[in-house]
């Protein structure tokens, strides 16, 4: 499996960026969360390398976040008084919001009222659809709540290229926690999260993610569904790959009451997956073959 470098994305970026305005924090702005209150729609704010102690809200613009050089020179911490995401997008955020080459870390997730519980550590998503490309979310914990790394509840935001690692959450979804969403994750890894169920990822209530060429790698849960738990969804996974993650049952993947599809996906050969409702389409299509667990 290969990575997509992120520099295939910058001819997609370069017809709508050549012409845009640009904002640059700190020269012009001393915050992120200033420039994007004083962007315009199609604007793009330059983030200068650094680490920016705040929490930041994209408010519906469509504009574009990008870090200077990798993500780990420039990076979003959302430690600090109360509990907060890191980043917030709940405002009808379209494609036209991007986000590129930035690490989010130390946020706790926050209420979201719509759906009743705490979530999204390090990102929250309610019902906005923005794109994340060459983006690093580590770090962060949902406390007493779910999606430690991202939570999404409604829209169709995509990840392009994007490491979640090393996040936790005291309920579901220790990387992502995704509802009533259709996703995409593409060339992306999911790596040392941490939660009861579904550490890598926990989707529910009807999502259709996509997880396209992505890497489910050493995630930790206590209960079931170390890579993945599906719960009522219909998650694709094409060429997708499963190493080292642990659970009490379905160390790879815990499937409830959907239809998850795996095409070319491959299982090491501990990876097992629980059926606790069989799909005929969860089969991995590569040696090993995955086995049910007890």
């Amino acid at each position: 499996m290969h990575m997509l470098h992120r520099t295939a994305f910058i001819p997609l970026l370069l017809s709508s960026l050549a012409t845009a305005a640009e904002l640059r924090v700190p020269a012009d702005h001393p915050t992120i969360q200033e420039a994007i209150q004083a962007a315009s729609d199609g604007d793009v704010i330059d983030i200068a390398a650094g680490t920016y102690r705040e929490r930041i809200d994209t408010e519906g613009k469509a504009v574009t976040l990008r870090g200077a050089g990798e993500p780990s020179e420039t990076v979003i911490d959302g430690t600090g008084t109360g509990r907060d995401s890191a980043l917030t997008c709940r405002s009808n955020e379209s494609a036209r919001t991007r986000i590129i080459n930035l690490t989010f870390t130390g946020g706790l997730g926050q209420m979201n009222m719509g759906r009743g519980e705490i979530m999204g550590g390090g990102i929250l998503i309610v019902d906005a659809s923005p794109v994340f490309i060459g983006c690093v979310i580590r770090d962060n914990y949902s406390r007493y709540g779910s999606g430690g790394g991202i939570a999404i509840t409604g829209g169709n935001p995509c990840f392009l290229d994007c490491l979640v690692e090393r996040n936790a959450s005291d309920h579901i979804g220790g990387g992502l926690l995704a509802k009533e969403t259709g996703a995409i994750f593409a060339h992306c890894r999911l790596h040392s999260n941490q939660s009861p169920s579904g550490a890598g990822a926990y989707l529910w209530r009807d999502s259709m993610v996509t997880f396209e060429e992505c890497e489910f790698i050493d995630n930790v849960a206590t209960a079931y569904g170390g890579g993945l738990f599906s719960w009522g969804s219909s998650p694709i996974l094409n060429d997708c790959l499963f190493r080292g993650n642990t659970a009490a049952g379905g160390a790879a993947i815990c499937n409830l009451a959907g239809a998850p599809i795996l095409m070319e996906t491959r299982l090491d050969a501990d990876q097992d997956i629980k059926h606790s409702q069989a799909s005929p389409s969860l089969t991995a299509s590569a040696s090993p073959p995955a086995s049910d667990a007890p």
